[in-house]
């Protein structure tokens, strides 16, 4: 379990206070709520800059030497996190498998832990809120002042359009999608519209349910459907057979990765394999000899960072992108880190896990709720930002999310129409 420490960083001044150095666990699930500004997406952000440095410097990509506060900062700008965060008070921290930083003022210390052969390689996504930026614009890669998180963000989707062009459909909260590699866009449509229906047959317009480019789809549809998307291919990407994740690569990564195959043998099988696409040569002995040789330089797990997974989408619509985030954190390592306003995906999630505990005690079968959902409360952070601390709102007596933290507005709203109930029976 990786751990995070965050202290007179921008908005977050005395952070966690839970723990005596300060700490606090970033599990397999973790959950950041809080009203905006209060650093939710900081929090988020500092997480998946310490957790890529940490794979770099685990496949020597980056030599601890080579590194320094200066770069650190430069990290933390491509993630749009100001230089002015930074103050002789600033206190940062990470610990993780293999390495662990710190951040005090201007200072920044690199340790190793010497963990490496336990380390799992993730691939790690993070999902900006500014997504739908990408369906909104027309091009959106020939833009030069798109933030770079956003970029990458991009050029994941683009894979992944590509990734969906080899399905003939994909469908999610109702719609079909279907990418057109012409026009560089996704198309949507109802999933139960048939186009061979005349007038009157069920609609009233005739083509106002026929499939439409995603620039002209409604907000919710323009945010969820690249999130959808990228965490779609990204997990099943990971599953692929070693050799085609090695196939997979851009040509400067397939040298460097072909470079630390320990067995000669190996090399001139997988340098053969790469020009001429053949596979047959390889046993499973050699293809898990592979495997273990190149664990800290293949992506194993997915490590998907999600902000406002809920953004611009109708409850019943926000449960089931949840649904989607969990089913596919399927492998050991995978990790969802969200940060949120909504009670719904909240609430939801204490079904989850509560559901989980009574199949765990009971056996019983829980129709609502397939198996593949069940959360495991010891896998789940949850933390609620707020006057600058960071509060771990996990109730270890019920072992549950606290609702009270869930959504306290709607205890103000209920008490105030409460007492205007009052006020009318008074009259």
């Amino acid at each position: 379990m990786d751990r995070l420490k965050i202290r007179n960083f921008g908005p977050v001044l005395s952070g966690f206070s839970e723990s005596s150095d300060g700490y606090f666990d970033i599990n397999n699930m973790s959950i950041f709520i809080g009203n905006q500004g209060t650093g939710k997406s900081t929090v988020a952000k500092i997480y998946s800059t310490f957790a890529w440095l940490e794979k770099v410097l685990v496949q020597d990509r980056y030599k601890k030497a080579d590194f320094d506060f200066e770069e650190f900062q430069k990290l933390c700008e491509n993630q749009r996190i100001p230089k002015s965060y930074f103050t002789d008070e600033t206190e940062l921290g990470y610990k993780g498998t293999a390495y662990e930083f710190w951040v005090n003022g201007t200072k920044f210390n690199i340790h190793s832990n010497l963990k490496t052969s336990n380390y799992i390689c993730p691939k790690i996504m993070y999902v900006p809120s500014e997504r739908n930026l990408l369906s909104v614009l027309e091009h959106p890669d020939q833009i030069k002042q798109l933030p770079q998180m956003v970029k990458d963000f991009s050029i994941e989707l683009k894979n992944a359009h590509l990734w969906l062009k080899k399905y003939s459909k994909f469908s999610f909260l109702g719609y079909d999608i279907k990418y057109n590699e012409n026009e560089d866009v996704d198309y949507i449509k109802p999933k139960d519209f048939d186009e061979n229906k005349k007038d009157g047959d069920s609609f009233t317009f005739k083509g106002f349910f026929e499939s439409i480019p995603i620039t002209k789809a409604s907000s919710g549809l323009q945010s969820a459907i690249p999130l959808i998307s990228v965490t779609d291919y990204l997990a099943n990407k990971i599953e692929k057979d070693i050799l085609k994740r090695i196939r997979d690569l851009d040509a400067s990564r397939q040298r460097f990765v072909v470079k630390h195959i320990n067995n000669a043998s190996l090399v001139e099988k997988v340098e053969l394999y790469l020009t001429s696409n053949i596979d047959k040569n390889f046993s499973e002995k050699e293809k898990s000899e592979l495997t273990q040789c190149l664990s800290k330089y293949l992506n194993s797990c997915f490590i998907n960072i999600v902000e406002e997974p809920e953004q611009n989408l109708f409850p019943e619509s926000q449960i089931e992108i949840l649904e989607f985030l969990l089913i596919h954190k399927k492998r050991k390592g995978d990790k969802l880190v969200v940060t949120t306003h909504s009670p719904y995906i909240l609430s939801n999630l204490n079904n989850y896990i509560y559901a989980k505990e009574i199949y765990s005690t009971s056996k019983k079968a829980i129709k609502e709720i397939p198996q593949n959902l069940f959360v495991d409360i010891n896998e789940v952070s949850a933390y609620k930002l707020e006057d600058g601390k960071i509060y771990n709102i996990i109730d270890d007596e019920c072992k549950l999310i606290d609702a009270s933290a869930i959504d306290s507005c709607s205890s103000k709203i209920n008490t105030i129409y409460s007492n205007l109930m009052e006020l009318d029976g008074n009259e």
